[in-house]
């Protein structure tokens, strides 16, 4: 099961600043990217997510979201010059589907 804080966190930060910046009867596209990584005694683990999220103004104060094509990945292992590969993550199949909800 994917832990929907990732997701909550998206549209949390998307909904604060949407009334200063979106002018009605627009639409916007965006990709929006984040990752999180920890690192203990030379072992390095995190996850990292990726959306690409429309918005559309129809009018005034009002706005529709659309999360798509988002992906959820995994440290996986390290490259030779210590920064972190990713691959697919357990939970990446229920995470896209929640956010397109």
């Amino acid at each position: 099961m994917v832990d929907n804080k990732f997701s909550l966190l998206l549209l949390l930060t998307i909904a604060m600043s949407m009334a200063k910046r979106y002018k009605p009867f627009n639409k916007y596209e965006y990709f929006y990217e984040t990752e999180s990584l920890n690192a203990l005694n030379g072992a390095v683990n995190g996850p990292k997510a990726s959306c690409k999220v429309e918005i559309v103004a129809p009018g005034t104060c009002s706005y529709i979201v659309r999360t798509t094509d988002c992906t959820l990945s995994e440290v996986i292992d390290v490259d030779a010059d210590g920064k972190p590969v990713f691959g697919a993550a357990a939970g990446a199949e229920d995470f896209k589907t929640a956010m397109e909800r």
